[in-house]
């Protein structure tokens, strides 16, 4: 009910002790209390010793009406709104201002992913000990590894036909796009996507940094939520090749992992760009908020 006015947006925030309130994507399913993007963004913000109020507000175009029609106008200084940075950066439409904030990756569902530490999964999948899980670390790094650079030339696909009226891939079925081979590991169909890409002709959506092209990480740029199923699917793979449990068959196997990977996010270590990036965000918030 607070949203129908300026001074709900502005006043949302003291109806739940906090700071702020964060208005982020998601529309939260009905049998679920909170989104994955709730979670995330929430726990960023206590890891920074900030207490908000997060709260779904729809889709990306939504959260671009919030933020350009209250937050940047001035009109509420209690309000966060927080979202995907999707290939903003690159089509230079990000919102330059303290109380808009994007993630590091494409997503949500990338910076999970990009600080993923394999001792904390591994458990969901299969049990054991500690000299037996060093060897999945190994193979889940260098895993990770190839698909980082294996996904350079699909995002920069994806990016060039974005704005294309057929869609590259079914962005809401990000598994169709993913092979699962009982004997090998799961692996994005590359040679497809090239295929359909040649159906859609000639187009640009706008010209992709050289730098990004060369050395960017494909994890963190392309389709986030692809990318979870991705590394989701390994682990399934490699837990069933040592006859661990098959949490792929178990209802909502892929939202449990997604949400230890929330509950177990850590943004100490300043050395890794994702946790720098949102310390350097977290720090023009805090001075925003002081003048």
């Amino acid at each position: 009910m607070f949203n129908r006015t300026d001074g709900g947006l502005e006043n949302t925030h003291l109806f739940h002790n906090a700071d702020f309130t964060v208005y982020c994507e998601g529309n939260i399913p009905s049998d679920e209390l909170s989104s994955r993007d709730e979670v995330f963004w929430e726990k960023i913000f206590i890891l920074h010793g900030i207490k908000v109020h997060c709260q779904s507000h729809g889709g990306k175009n939504d959260l671009l009406k919030l933020a350009n029609e209250k937050v940047v106008t001035g009109k509420v200084s209690h309000v966060i709104v927080a979202m995907d940075r999707d290939y903003d950066d690159w089509r230079n439409v990000l919102i330059n201002h303290p109380q808009v904030i994007y993630s590091y990756g494409y997503s949500v569902e990338s910076d999970l992913i990009l600080g993923l530490d394999p001792d904390r999964v591994l458990p969901l999948f299969i049990t054991l000990t500690t000299d037996k899980q060093r060897p999945i670390k190994s193979e889940y790094s260098a895993f990770f590894k190839r698909q980082s650079d294996d996904l350079r030339c699909v995002f920069a696909l994806d990016f060039k036909y974005r704005d294309h009226p057929e869609a590259l891939f079914n962005r809401d079925k990000p598994l169709s796009i993913i092979e699962t081979p009982d004997d090998s590991e799961p692996f994005i169909r590359v040679g497809s996507l090239r295929d359909r890409a040649k159906t859609l002709g000639k187009f640009q959506s706008a010209q992709i940094p050289e730098e990004d092209c060369l050395r960017g990480c494909g994890v963190r740029r392309f389709h986030g939520k692809t990318v979870a199923f991705l590394v989701f699917n390994w682990f399934v793979f490699k837990a069933n090749s040592l006859g661990g449990r098959k949490l792929s068959n178990r209802k909502g196997g892929f939202q449990i992992f997604m949400n230890t990977l929330a509950k177990d996010l850590d943004i100490s270590d300043l050395s890794k760009p994702r946790n720098s990036h949102y310390a350097e965000v977290f720090k023009q918030i805090k001075t925003a908020c002081h003048q």
